[in-house]
């Protein structure tokens, strides 16, 4: 009787030992996709930003001027009222300096807008104007222009740049450069520079827009 206990009993163990290992074994959680890192935008060189202050202390600065103020991300079209297509078609005959390869650079370089910095080196200080600060002169209470050159006594009224292009071999840069000044009173342009002697020059210009 003891005898068949015992088998009895080592059955039972046996059993328990078979179902355990039946058990199926948990499965860890899938690892988490990994996200894609953002590339961040390339920035504009020494060069860009030499090219920038020839135009600026050309067109934009004068004994009177203490303050430029410029938007902190450049502009991406030449005119937002027609066609880039449109636009280059009618600068071939005043700027027969933009080639098709200073063309592709400019409409490359400004497929998207990029911030700036203050990297100009003018002999006056730069403020960098966000959209946000600009608008907020122009909100409930701000009081317009007259507020902003409270502000920014003795500055040139708000400019704005795009990036620039280059022709092939570099010396020969393409920018669109607008400014505004009172609500009725800007202007914007196209300008070409030319690499002379090591110094960025400006070599020709064309209205785009007056207000």
């Amino acid at each position: 009787m003891l005898k068949k206990l015992a088998v009895l009993f080592l059955a039972l163990l046996l059993c328990a030992s078979c179902t355990g290992l039946a058990q199926p074994t948990p499965t860890p959680p899938p690892s988490p996709t990994p996200q894609p890192t953002a590339t961040p935008a390339p920035q504009d060189s020494a060069v860009d930003y030499a090219v920038y202050k020839a135009l600026v202390e050309t067109m934009y600065t004068d004994p009177k001027v203490q303050r430029v103020v410029i938007r902190d991300y450049t502009i991406s079209s030449l005119n937002p009222a027609v066609s880039d297509d449109k636009m280059f078609e009618a600068l071939q005959k005043d700027l027969p300096e933009v080639d098709q390869a200073m063309r592709d650079s400019y409409l490359a370089r400004n497929a998207q807008s990029s911030l700036l910095n203050d990297r100009f080196n003018l002999k006056v200080p730069v403020t960098l104007l966000s959209q946000a600060d600009f608008d907020g002169f122009f909100a409930k209470g701000g009081k317009g222009w007259d507020n902003f050159y409270f502000q920014y006594p003795n500055s040139q009224g708000v400019l704005a740049l795009s990036r620039v292009g280059f022709n092939a071999s570099g010396d020969k840069a393409l920018v669109c450069a607008s400014t505004q000044v009172y609500a009725l009173a800007g202007a914007a342009y196209a300008v070409v520079l030319s690499l002379e002697n090591g110094l960025w020059k400006v070599v020709n210009q064309v209205t785009l827009w007056t207000s």
